[in-house]
């Protein structure tokens, strides 16, 4: 990722880089997007354009500005776009979405390896899987006989890659809105707000910033899945 010209005050200021943003300026993929977000789509562009930076000034308070806008006139409504062999859908409000779209467009290098771990009639384990770009590309290379997994705490995530399996699946899947760990019960679980990648139980790691927390159930794994019928080897990310 390119050096940030600024200094990393916030933990999600990574997020604002031309190197995550870079494809809001593909037309293909930016005239997708609802109405507000071409207007961040079309801020970037000038931006980038005039300056030379590449680093987004003012970048997170026009996305929340906006993505709240959307998300008050359309709450259940997710963001759905049309990649090369994917179909993705996004939480409009979480501004990690930009790296999403990165990760499944771009050929990143996490889901490139996963083309050599991976074979027909796998099982494939993500564990906090967020929007669930690598579980949606393992969902391609394990092929009908293969199984894919994963477990996303955060509802409004869960509940994305529910829909982006459904559109691309080839194989049967399983996601887990919940969290695991070393006991069966419920947890407090702290979201970062515009930063959901780094959700967690720890304050330390994840409410040095504005959060928002919520309660959620937590199992342990042994105990929520029968691992012994899982198919092929297993991989998993996490």
């Amino acid at each position: 990722m390119a050096k940030l010209e600024s200094k990393l005050d916030q933990p999600d200021d990574w997020l604002y880089d031309r190197s995550v943003l870079g494809w809001v300026l593909n037309p293909t993929l930016s005239k997708q997007l609802p109405f507000l977000y071409r207007i961040f789509s079309l801020y970037c562009k000038l931006y980038f354009g005039l300056t030379g930076k590449s680093y987004l000034k003012g970048g997170r308070e026009l996305f929340r500005f906006l993505s709240n806008i959307f998300y008050r006139l359309s709450p259940d409504q997710y963001l759905e776009l049309k990649l090369a062999g994917y179909q993705v859908f996004l939480n409009p409000t979480d501004m990690r979405l930009f790296q999403v779209v990165n990760e499944l467009a771009s050929g990143d290098t996490d889901t490139r390896v996963l083309s050599q771990l991976l074979s027909e009639g796998d099982t494939f384990l993500d564990i906090g899987a967020n929007h669930g770009s690598f579980a949606i590309v393992a969902s391609k290379m394990v092929g009908a006989n293969g199984f894919v997994l994963a477990v996303e705490p955060q509802p409004r995530l869960a509940k994305a890659l529910e829909k982006s399996l459904t559109a691309n699946a080839l194989c049967k899947y399983q996601i887990y809105n919940l969290a695991v760990g070393d006991t069966d019960g419920e947890i407090e679980l702290l979201m970062p707000i515009g930063t959901s990648g780094s959700a967690g139980v720890f304050p330390e790691h994840s409410a040095t910033h504005q959060f928002n927390a919520i309660k959620v159930p937590i199992r342990r794994f042994d105990d929520l899945v029968d691992w012994q019928k899982f198919t092929g080897k297993a991989p998993i990310q996490g």
